[in-house]
């Protein structure tokens, strides 16, 4: 809760961090070599705000001149395609597993 902006990489922790709706940078300076042997999931430059980052002198230009309400908004957006929100998710997750467990027993 103490982080104002997030610096990853190919990291998920970019969607748990988006919950908290702010600045999330992706500093990727091996991308090229990254996606010709790994690939990912999403285009990365279309989830970032601004795309990612591939040298420092590029990330530290960008944090001095974000503008934070942007960076935020496109967090949001993030956020909201991929973070579902519901409440009661434990026990949901309780009650699904018992349930599995209560098929199994009267099969």
């Amino acid at each position: 809760m103490i982080a104002d902006i997030l610096i990853s990489d190919y990291s998920s922790v970019v969607w748990d961090y988006s919950i908290l709706e702010k600045p999330i940078f992706c500093f990727a300076y091996d991308y090229d070599t990254y996606i010709s042997k790994r690939g990912t999931y999403e285009d990365l430059n279309e989830i970032f705000f601004g795309g990612i980052t591939k040298t420092q002198e590029e990330l530290i230009d960008r944090i001095k001149n974000m503008n934070e309400t942007e960076y935020v908004e496109h967090t949001k957006k993030i956020k909201k395609k991929y973070i579902i929100e519901e409440q009661n998710a434990t026990k949901k997750v309780v009650e699904i597993i018992f349930k599995e467990k209560d098929n199994v027993r009267t099969n």
